[in-house]
């Protein structure tokens, strides 16, 4: 299968050139070029935020914690770890021929909203020092007027029709639709951005971000970029810019080949880091939500949780968010399966490719970073020349090393080798090691 990284150098040599004859003396930022660490010396970890706390009542005791897997305590679905936000506050939404809370953005009660969003946070949330992971997820429509489609429609429709309401007179089509346009995306942004504002100013400490974003839908199959979600993705710089983390999603199914699939996990990694070079704080946290089983029986097998779980590692994530649905665990049976499925395949798969980052971030990068695939690390820095950021840039020696090595080694079969890896340094440290202590 030809590279990912090989397939964006074919595609964009300029772009690439433009790369490798980049400034020499650009140096990594001071402040650190990757997200911080959920728990202290765990570079990457895997958090369960699946609602199998009722196994507990078969009596069967699921040990996720013997195999280095994060939970809440007592395998609560909200806890000190995480909280997870369904429907936060009163977005306006259409259910049905009901319109709640106006039904679209623009003629939404954000004050009404605001104050139910504050409550909920401070209920779910009642510790102020909370630094855990914060999702916010929200999905009855997106915040671009574009992207609302298929099913999502109805949020087009309404907002002609609310454009057509106000100026009666207007009977040019074009100048109907960018009005509606206009609105829907001002609205959006003032219920998103304000949502986000309000959590991060109340729970200072927690990893605030909304679930699924950035998405990467409509893949250029010649290309392998995001087509026309590059633009919607560019549009949401204030999102990138305000939130703390990003939760990507990057679900694939059991039964499809594992190439495709790799490479739709791929296209969302490669957007994330797009994301991250050309808006996002260098520190920002990346945790994308997987899955390791499609319904209650159909599990990952080791190859699937390569791409589920090993692929986000390897791009520098923080971790992966597992997800699942409490439809899976109604039955003692449904919890002995995923028992044995813990043991044998999911908890020694994690326990040993947690410990290949740990003990390659303490033998590499000095345990002051984060080891990254060069394959991403590339992909990352391409990124950053192209669209000129200040910080975490590599010199053009590293840059042209790490391509040539790439090349060197194309087709080999490597899976847990830290020759295939590089620092990229927490908050406070520098250099190819992350042995240097900045000022």
């Amino acid at each position: 299968m030809t590279s990912l990284v090989a397939v964006l150098i074919l595609v964009t040599p300029i772009l690439f050139s433009h790369l490798i004859n980049a400034v020499t003396g650009m140096s990594e930022d001071e402040g650190g070029c990757t997200g911080p660490t959920i728990l202290p010396n765990h570079p990457f970890v895997v958090v369960w935020n699946v609602p199998s706390g009722g196994c507990d009542a078969h009596g069967i005791k699921l040990n996720f914690s013997q195999y280095g897997i994060v939970t809440n305590k007592n395998d609560v679905f909200r806890g000190e770890m995480m909280t997870i936000f369904y429907g936060i506050g009163d977005f306006p939404s259409i259910s049905g021929s009901q319109l709640n809370n106006g039904g679209v953005p623009q003629r939404g009660n954000l004050t009404l909203h605001l104050s139910k969003a504050k409550k909920q946070i401070e209920d779910l949330i009642p510790d102020a020092n909370f630094k855990g992971i914060s999702v916010l997820d929200f999905e009855a429509w997106r915040p671009i007027y574009q992207t609302n489609f298929d099913s999502l429609a109805k949020y087009q429709q309404l907002s002609i029709e609310v454009v057509k309401q106000l100026h009666p007179d207007w009977t040019n089509k074009t100048q109907i639709y960018n009005e509606a346009v206009k609105e829907f995306n001002e609205g959006a942004k003032n219920f998103f951005q304000s949502t986000l504002e309000v959590a991060e100013k109340l729970r200072p400490g927690g990893h605030w971000g909304y679930y699924g974003f950035p998405a990467c839908r409509g893949v250029n199959p010649k290309t392998n970029i995001c087509g026309n979600e590059q633009v919607e993705n560019d549009n949401l710089s204030w999102l990138w810019e305000l939130s703390t983390a990003v939760y990507p999603r990057i679900y694939t199914a059991v039964g499809e080949k594992i190439n495709p699939r790799q490479k739709g996990v791929e296209h969302v990694v490669n957007e994330t880091l797009r994301m991250k070079a050309k808006y996002m704080s260098p520190g920002t946290m990346i945790l994308p939500y997987t899955l390791v089983q499609n319904g209650g029986t159909y599990f990952f097998d080791e190859a699937d949780l390569g791409v589920a779980i090993k692929v986000p590692g390897d791009m520098g994530s923080s971790g992966v968010v597992v997800w699942g649905s409490n439809g899976q665990f109604h039955e003692r049976g449904e919890c002995v399966l995923l028992q044995t499925y813990l043991d044998f395949i999911l908890g020694p798969y994690v326990l040993k490719l947690t410990n290949f980052y740990t003990s390659c971030s303490k033998t590499k990068c000095s345990g002051h970073g984060r080891c990254v695939n060069q394959k991403y690390e590339l992909l990352y820095q391409k990124y950053l020349h192209q669209y000129g950021g200040t910080y975490c840039k590599k010199n053009w020696k590293e840059i042209k090393h790490m391509d040539e090595k790439l090349r060197h080694n194309y087709g080999k079969k490597t899976k847990f080798d830290v020759d295939d890896y590089v620092c990229s340094c927490y908050t406070g440290w520098k250099g190819n090691k992350c042995n240097i202590k900045t000022k």
